[in-house]
């Protein structure tokens, strides 16, 4: 939000200064990626100016999405649990946060959470972005349990540098790994969780959606499926 208040003094069109270029009624379609969808700020606002009879409508969001998430899980007779809070941190720091709340659902819950984290990239990087490491990290947590199963993924369909959405883990995916001669820490150390994931056959690919209303997280009991 700090780099769109700092584009909106620095550019001639955003900020309302496009729409202040005509005297036309303006109706602003808004896909939303920043906390507390502002429309002002996604984007910067070209054409939020003020002006009466403009009309402005958020017809996508991260928030949005979760409430369509739990609609369906409600739908399938899931019983959703939605994180409030939003999603930001280190990605396989808050992978292992929200795998160890999984592990306390009971039978029918599903648990959602939207967000956008990060990834702190050392000087050896390999293919991936902040849902796979979100994944991994997780899956570390979930490793041995036979409860849940998580995904982490991101709306634009394009998880980082890699090919995927994000992927799949389970408590099941370590051990699976390492018979592979797959190390997790190492994956991690050197951000090259594609290669980890797609051994596995656990990315999740969608292709590109061509939008980005920042990544959502889910997870389900084993015998609720």
């Amino acid at each position: 939000m700090e780099i769109n208040r700092l584009r909106r003094s620095l550019s001639a069109v955003k900020g309302g200064k496009l729409g202040r270029t005509t005297r036309a009624r303006l109706a602003t379609l808004v896909l939303s990626d920043v906390p507390g969808d502002a429309p002002d700020l996604v984007g910067s606002g070209p054409t939020i100016r003020g002006e009466p009879g403009d009309v402005t409508f958020v017809v996508g969001s991260n928030r949005l999405g979760l409430d369509a998430a739990v609609s369906f899980a409600r739908e399938i007779e899931l019983s959703p649990i939605l994180v409030r809070r939003r999603l930001a941190g280190e990605a396989h720091l808050q992978g292992k946060r929200f795998a160890r709340r999984a592990l306390k659902l009971g039978k029918g819950e599903v648990l959602l959470a939207g967000g956008e984290t990060t990834v702190t990239i050392r000087a050896s990087h390999g293919r991936g972005g902040r849902c796979l490491e979100f994944a991994l990290g997780a899956a570390v947590e979930l490793d041995g349990s036979d409860r849940v199963v998580i995904l982490a993924a991101g709306s634009d369909g394009v998880d980082g540098n890699s090919r995927a959405a994000g992927a799949f883990a389970d408590g099941r995916t370590i051990s699976r790994a390492r018979r592979m001669g797959l190390d997790p820490k190492k994956s991690l150390s050197r951000h090259d969780t594609e290669r980890f994931f797609e051994a596995l056959g656990d990315l999740f690919v969608t292709g590109p959606t061509a939008t980005n209303v920042c990544d959502w997280v889910f997870a389900v009991m084993q015998d609720s499926l």
